[in-house]
C-alpha cells in the first residue's frame, strides 16, 4: 500500500480533472509514507490546488476510496491561497510532511 497506492491511483484519476494545477498528499498517510514512525493512518489526505469542479473531486475521492480501500479526502484552494504565506491551513501544511503527486498524464 504504501510503495504503491495513492501515490499511484490519486494522480491517475485527477490527471484528466479540468481545473487541477497541482495536487499534494499531506497528513498522516504522507507522513508515514515518508518515514515517520505512528500509527498506521485511517485516510489519506489530498490538497488540489486550482479551481477543480468540486462535483468531480467528489467522485475522484469515492473512486479512490474504492480503489485503495481506505477513505480519501480531497481539499482544493486556489493558487493565490496556496502562495499566501499569512494563511493558518497553508503554512500548517507546508510545514508537515508533503509529497507532491506527478500529474504527467495531463
Amino acid at each position: 500500500m504504501y510503495g504503491y497506492g495513492p501515490t499511484a491511483v490519486i494522480p491517475r484519476l485527477l490527471a484528466p480533472a479540468s481545473g487541477v494545477e497541482s495536487a499534494y498528499l499531506y497528513g498522516s498517510w504522507a507522513a508515514r509514507y515518508l518515514g515517520e514512525s505512528g500509527e498506521d493512518p485511517n485516510d489519506v489526505d489530498v490538497l488540489v490546488i486550482g479551481d477543480p469542479d468540486v462535483a468531480a473531486l467528489y467522485d475522484i475521492a469515492r473512486e479512490a476510496t474504492a480503489t485503495i480501500g481506505r477513505e480519501v479526502a480531497i481539499n482544493s484552494m486556489s493558487p493565490t491561497r496556496w502562495a499566501a504565506s499569512d494563511d493558518g491551513f497553508v503554512r500548517t501544511v507546508r510545514s508537515l510532511p508533503l509529497i507532491e503527486l506527478n500529474l504527467v498524464s495531463r
